[in-house]
């Protein structure tokens, strides 16, 4: 296939980070709106991008920038050079570029194929997110879909209407359909959880736990409201909604109707959810 020709004002706005990946550069850690990355042969990482903004900065040497600047400071090439390579690679950056689709909306796309969570690059990014490869692994699929003629492949999360919440480094969405995903064990208590990355954090800070009760996970925080009459025939609610505007009033939805809910954020206190208050006690 030809190379898809790009100006520098396209070039500018590619994501940076997976330009870095695609350079060669070994990434040390990846903290909030935080990537860091080893620049040459330096055993502390120095590079940082920074994802709200896009842009990098190499603590070393004080020299940072946009992402075209990122390719010609790494290979030491021209302007037309960098804008070729960007080029060569725009197939492989278009799996970053599917986060602006919906795909619940879209319905362009076909299931190829659901199985047992096995791709390194899915455990890799898990591991990344500092949850535990055999947790996942029991909770998660593996899911092969086309989209726009295109093939992908993600982790899968089921919901209760044989929906998939997916997820991989790239993307964030759903197919088929959106609801909650609810794993019942026949306990009085249950936990909620606004997302399946959240529970799969949970278990990982948990692992030496034996937890008896049932889990309800929102998948969306608008399902709130929905899942009122299913926990009303619960002892003891427990709430691990995120610490943002949605997920407190979300929390206060659950305690205002179920007498027996607790809110349980304040175990990751200053953090958004309980995935970012897991990956900085992993560090």
């Amino acid at each position: 296939m030809e190379a898809q020709k790009i100006t520098c004002e396209i070039a500018k706005k590619m994501d940076a980070k997976i330009v870095a990946e695609k350079l060669g550069m070994r990434m040390a850690k990846e903290k909030r709106n935080e990537v860091w990355f080893f620049y040459k042969n330096e055993k502390k990482a120095s590079l940082k991008i920074d994802t709200r903004i896009n842009k990098w900065y190499n603590h070393s040497e004080g020299y940072g920038g946009n992402t075209l600047d990122l390719v010609i400071y790494i290979l030491k090439c021209t302007i037309s050079e960098a804008l070729i390579f960007l080029s060569d690679n725009t197939n492989t950056f278009s799996f970053h570029q599917q986060t602006k689709i919906d795909l619940q909306t879209e319905k362009k796309y076909t299931i190829m194929g659901v199985k047992l969570l096995q791709h390194k690059v899915l455990i890799d990014y898990l591991i990344s997110r500092k949850i535990d490869e055999k947790i996942a692994i029991k909770y998660c699929r593996e899911i092969h879909y086309k989209l726009n003629s295109k093939k992908y492949f993600a982790i899968a999360f089921e919901n209760d209407k044989n929906g998939f919440e997916i997820r991989n480094k790239y993307i964030k969405g759903n197919l088929v359909n959106k609801e909650i995903s609810t794993i019942e064990n026949g306990s009085s208590k249950v936990a909620i959880f606004e997302g399946f990355i959240d529970f799969l954090s949970f278990k990982t800070f948990y692992k030496t736990k034996s937890f008896q009760m049932d889990y309800i996970i929102l998948n969306s925080i608008s399902n709130v409201k929905n899942i009122i009459p299913k926990i009303k025939n619960y002892k003891k609610v427990l709430c691990f909604l995120d610490n943002d505007k949605a997920g407190k009033n979300g929390t206060k939805i659950l305690l205002k109707n179920h007498k027996v809910s607790m809110d349980f954020s304040f175990i990751y206190q200053g953090y958004k959810d309980f995935n970012e208050y897991l990956m900085e006690r992993q560090e």
